[in-house]
């Protein structure tokens, strides 16, 4: 499937969130937002973490050649988001420095990232936290590469976002649904030499959202958040407002899935 055609169905599928009303039921075409992002949970517990600059970063692996292994990301920014603009604002930047290094590996980690939305000049602001589920293989770099695709000697490295359709969340403010989605620059990934896809990967059944880096390189991986807006009829939205507290309720008990 096409990440274009993933992103969409994610938008479909996203969490929705009763608000407080306004005292306008107009378009709301400008949000302020922020933007808080840290690694949690991360293994095996060997893996190092530490703040640099604006980025949280783990870092793992005895060094062999060119440096040891790291994820980055941004952990704080915010702007202004236009409804329905096509083209959204910067969101959280994810880097793979990726080197040829010696265990230990990183396997897994989560991504937590606090979000806000505030309509421009306005006091309302609708709060989301979302935690990403990573898988991550640091594959050896000798045939066969255990990867369908991915580049040969030294083969790709990879990392699998078990959790795609939690990348929108939705939420009501008067008879209008918002959608904000996490959309990622595939144009910049590439020019680093990563690929992204969809499909399965793993040979587990499951379809995932796969990011794959090459060797020796910072491949960087820059998002936009994008926000959508369609009017909702009275009866309807009153259904969606029943639908989300559901959806919420159920998102608190949510648990990482097994690999």
């Amino acid at each position: 499937m096409k990440l274009q055609k993933l992103l969409l169905s994610v938008a479909a599928a996203g969490l929705c969130m009763a608000a407080p009303n306004l005292t306008q039921a107009a378009l709301i075409t400008s949000w302020d937002y922020t933007v808080d992002a840290a690694w949690q949970n991360w293994t095996p517990g060997t893996v190092n973490q530490f703040i640099e600059g604006n980025e949280d970063v783990l870092e793992w692996g005895t060094e062999n050649q060119g440096g040891l292994s790291q994820l980055r990301v941004t952990r704080q920014l915010d702007g202004t988001i236009t409804t329905n603009d096509g083209v959204g604002s910067p969101g959280a930047t994810i880097t793979h420095r990726n080197f040829a290094i010696d265990p230990p590996e990183l396997a897994s980690t989560d991504l937590v990232v606090d979000v806000t939305f505030a309509p421009t000049g306005n006091g309302f602001v609708a709060p989301f936290t979302q935690t990403f589920f990573i898988d991550f293989d640091e594959t050896p770099n000798s045939l066969p590469c255990p990867y369908p695709g991915a580049n040969e000697v030294p083969c790709d490295d990879i990392f699998i976002l078990r959790n795609p359709e939690d990348l929108s969340v939705s939420f009501q403010v008067d008879d209008y649904l918002y959608t904000a989605t996490l959309v990622f620059d595939e144009a910049a990934f590439e020019s680093a030499g990563g690929t992204i896809g969809f499909e399965d990967i793993d040979g587990d059944g499951i379809p995932e959202l796969f990011f794959l880096t090459r060797e020796n390189r910072a491949s960087i991986l820059p998002t936009n958040i994008v926000i959508t807006a369609v009017q909702v009829p009275e009866p309807a939205a009153l259904a969606v407002a029943g639908m989300g507290i559901i959806g919420l309720g159920l998102a608190t008990r949510r648990r990482r899935r097994q690999a």
